[in-house]
């Protein structure tokens, strides 16, 4: 994360200080260990979300090289609320293709 990114996630990030009263908030982790990761890997994410949490996301698919990436647009990061049936559906659908 650049600096500024960081810094307008941590500025987003405050209830997780309160909901998380051990461990570091946001460790660093060596994106080559990511990229490293060869299984499939579906990312589902609310376009609703936190931009901190959207980043995030955005940064994992870029990384790993075997992601595919959904975007719920008017969705919160709990998409599976919102749209319990399509989520289950697209969690099928990635499935079957990568058995």
């Amino acid at each position: 994360m650049s600096q500024s990114e960081r810094a307008a996630t941590l500025r987003d990030a405050h209830e997780w200080d309160v909901m998380m009263t051990t461990g570091e908030l946001f460790p660093e982790i060596d994106p080559a260990a990511i990229r490293r990761i060869r299984v499939p890997v579906l990312v589902m994410s609310g376009g609703a979300s936190y931009p901190f949490l959207q980043y995030i996301d955005q940064e994992l698919v870029r990384l790993m090289p075997n992601s595919k990436s959904i975007v719920y647009p008017d969705a919160g990061h709990q998409m599976w609320y919102k749209y319990p049936v399509l989520c289950r559906n697209d969690v099928e659908a990635f499935f079957l293709r990568n058995p």
